[in-house]
């Protein structure tokens, strides 16, 4: 197993991994979103993460600074430098084995190294893994929020 960020060239790749998840209970992701662009952008900005497996992208998840949160770490929460983990992703076959956790927790560990002081990130309220997943990492439920046409939890993890 390697975790290291997701290249331009396994672009494709990654947003198959968003694609096949559409319609997974829970998933809020369709045929738009994510999208290509959105992708694009992650990788382009060095931050999309990917969880390999046999040098096959299996998992990958997008953390970077998300201009939208902004409200809600003012509101509710308290970091100071926070970064926005967003579009955590497991092909199905592979879900179960706990590596979403190991994916994030690398994540928090590369974050933390470079100056970010938390994670915050939206939880959809109709997907209990999503819900189990962050709050067996201690991410915190602050609040509620209504964005993108959809109701959030809205959760924080300070770094210690």
């Amino acid at each position: 197993m390697e975790i290291r960020k997701v290249t331009i060239e396994e672009k494709d790749i990654a947003l198959s991994i968003y694609r096949s998840l559409i319609g997974s209970p829970g998933c809020t992701w369709s045929e738009e979103y994510p999208a290509d662009e959105h992708v694009t952008e992650d990788i382009l900005n060095n931050a999309l993460y990917g969880l390999y497996v046999d040098g096959k992208l299996t998992a990958v998840a997008a953390a970077n600074y998300e201009e939208d949160y902004s409200e809600l770490n003012t509101l509710y929460g308290n970091l100071n430098r926070p970064c926005a983990l967003s579009r955590v992703g497991v092909r199905r076959e592979y879900q179960g084995q706990g590596l979403a956790k190991r994916l994030l927790l690398y994540i928090e560990k590369d974050l933390s190294t470079r100056g970010f002081d938390g994670i915050h990130l939206l939880g959809s309220k109709t997907n209990p893994k999503a819900i189990g997943l962050y709050e067996s990492l201690s991410y915190k439920r602050l609040g509620e929020a209504y964005m993108y046409d959809l109701h959030w939890f809205y959760y924080q993890k300070k770094f210690v």
